[in-house]
């Protein structure tokens, strides 16, 4: 009899290799399988993200449809805004996740909008001197 067996949580999944119609396998485009790769990569090979360290890792909520994810690094910290709602300007907002490290600034490693993933673009970080987040995005920092 066949002992049922737990996923190894530890392995990444494997996503075809191929272009074309394999991605497209259970309503997967190419945009989406690349925007889940490159997903995937970010977290095994960004060093700040990679740590996972739960002591070094922070969150808030900035209305009930956009939240914020910060890890904070030994010498970098990453911020990843993610919006499900409208447009988010973020003018004189109190949030203090928001505050790059003294010295720093923040700069966008990732949007789930960059046109490679079918997206609109990726939109400038700062309107008017304040955070700007566009709507139904996310995107990663880097400070």
């Amino acid at each position: 009899m066949a002992k049922d067996v737990a996923p190894d949580a530890t392995r990444e999944p494997r996503i075809p290799e191929t272009e074309g119609a394999d991605e497209r396998a259970g309503g997967l485009t190419p945009e989406a399988v690349r925007l889940h790769r490159d997903l995937l990569a970010l977290r095994r090979e960004d060093p700040v993200i990679r740590a996972q360290r739960v002591d070094r890792f922070h969150g808030a909520v900035l209305r009930p449809d956009a939240f914020l994810l910060r890890w904070r690094g030994g010498e970098e910290d990453r911020l990843l805004a993610v919006n499900l709602g409208a447009d988010l300007p973020l003018v004189q907002a109190a949030e203090p996740l928001l505050a790059p490290p003294t010295g720093h600034a923040w700069e966008i490693v990732w949007s789930s909008e960059a046109p490679g993933y079918g997206g609109r673009g990726i939109d400038p970080l700062y309107r008017d001197g304040n955070p700007w987040f566009p709507g139904g995005a996310a995107v990663l920092l880097r400070a």
